[in-house]
C-alpha cells in the first residue's frame, strides 16, 4: 500500500523577489509482497528443456522519492529535479 502525503498549499522552500520559487516534495512508502514470489520458467530450445528461476528479491519493499520544483514566474520558466528509489532485500532500483 502506498500513501502520498498531501503537499501544503504554497509550500515553497524559497520565494525570491524576482519570481523564483523552489518547492520540495518527499514521498516514502513501504510494502510487503505476499504469496508465492518465485517465478520459475521452463522453455524449450532446439528440443532441449531449459529451466530458470528468478532470484528471490525479498518480501519487504521500501520506496523513497524526492522532487524539487523550480519555477521562475518572471521568465515563464519551470523545471524539476527528481529521484525515485525502490529497495528490497536483494534488489534495488534508482531513477
Amino acid at each position: 500500500m502506498q500513501k502520498r502525503l498531501p503537499q501544503a498549499p504554497n509550500s515553497q522552500l524559497f520565494r525570491g523577489s524576482q519570481g523564483l520559487s523552489i518547492a520540495p516534495l518527499v514521498d516514502v512508502s513501504y510494502g510487503r509482497l505476499g504469496g508465492d514470489t518465485s517465478v520459475p520458467l521452463t522453455v524449450q530450445l532446439l528440443g532441449t528443456p531449459i529451466y530458470a528461476e528468478a532470484a528471490d528479491v525479498g518480501e519487504n519493499v521500501l520506496r523513497v522519492g524526492a522532487q524539487l520544483d523550480i519555477v521562475n514566474d518572471a521568465q515563464n520558466l519551470a523545471g524539476f529535479i527528481s529521484y525515485d528509489g525502490k529497495f528490497q532485500e536483494n534488489a534495488e532500483t534508482h531513477s
